[in-house]
């Protein structure tokens, strides 16, 4: 069964990124096209480990980091 929670803080996630993306594009500070290599982005993202184990959480999603009221604890007071 889905987690509605868990679900809706990755998309969080995914708009952030997408958004930061677009404003950088549009201000011309994002390269035009900006590709990492297919090997060094698994490695980046230790995609054996995630295909392995699981455990692609929104903080793995947006890669260690996190934003003002994201994370676990701000999921904890929001339940609250």
């Amino acid at each position: 069964m889905w987690d509605i929670e868990e679900f809706e803080s990755a998309a969080r996630v995914a708009v952030e990124e997408l958004s930061r993306y677009v404003a950088d594009s549009q201000s011309g500070a994002a390269r035009v096209v900006n590709r990492t290599p297919p090997r060094e982005l698994a490695e980046r993202l230790h995609l054996a480990n995630l295909m392995e184990k699981g455990g692609l959480t929104p903080e793995a999603f947006r890669g260690g980091r996190t934003a003002p009221g994201s994370g676990a604890s701000a999921t904890r007071q929001r339940r609250a």
